[in-house]
This record gives C-alpha cells, sequence and structure tokens, in this order.
C-alpha cells in the first residue's frame, strides 16, 4: 500500500453564461475555463486550478502565489464576515494529493 496525503483547497468561483457557452472563473487565482453547459465549464475549471495548483507546488511557489492572491495562514477555520453571510460565495475545491519523494511509480515494491 502506498504512502499519500491529501490537501483540499477551496476558492472562490463563479460561473456565468456567455451565448451559447459558459464560462467559470477562479478571480484569486485569475483563471478561467470554458465549456458547452455550466458543469462542463466547471468540471474544466477544477482540472485548470488542479493542475496550477500541482505545478506551483512542484516549482516551490504554491506559498508566494497564495499570498499575492492575497491569502495568509489562518489559526482555525475561515472567518466569514457579516456581510458575506447573507450572500453565500460558490467554492471551487480542489484536492492535491501528495506522494512521498521517488514513490510516483504506480507499481508496489
Amino acid at each position: 500500500m502506498q504512502e499519500a496525503a491529501q490537501i483540499e483547497f477551496k476558492f472562490p468561483m463563479v460561473v456565468k453564461r456567455r451565448t451559447k457557452w459558459y464560462l467559470a472563473t477562479c478571480p484569486a487565482l485569475d483563471l478561467s475555463s470554458q465549456g458547452p453547459t455550466s458543469e462542463k465549464a466547471l468540471a474544466n475549471l477544477n482540472q485548470a486550478v488542479q493542475a496550477f495548483v500541482a505545478d506551483c507546488f512542484e516549482r516551490g511557489t504554491l506559498d508566494q502565489v497564495l499570498r499575492n492572491a492575497g491569502f495568509s495562514p489562518a489559526k482555525s477555520g475561515p472567518r466569514v464576515r457579516r456581510r458575506q453571510r447573507t450572500k453565500r460565495a460558490k467554492l471551487l475545491s480542489v484536492p492535491l494529493y501528495l506522494l512521498p519523494r521517488g514513490k510516483h511509480s504506480s507499481k508496489e515494491s
């Protein structure tokens, strides 16, 4: 059995209809995607954000990218401002799977 870890990121996102296509955006990371349905646009955005976050992690720039996007470490769960409580933000849930170094093979030893 291979050891692994998972980190889940939740980023604010917006999906809008644009003529025949839907546009899904993650304003915090300045990423967008599109699709013929809102579900496909959202799936495409999820894939793009997951690839972006994984690439930043591999390059060692994830901390700086998140700080530049306005995020900072919190001691507890997210704090919701009073104004935000009435308007529910839609969040894009993006998992990042991590394997120990040198164990990226799908074969078990």
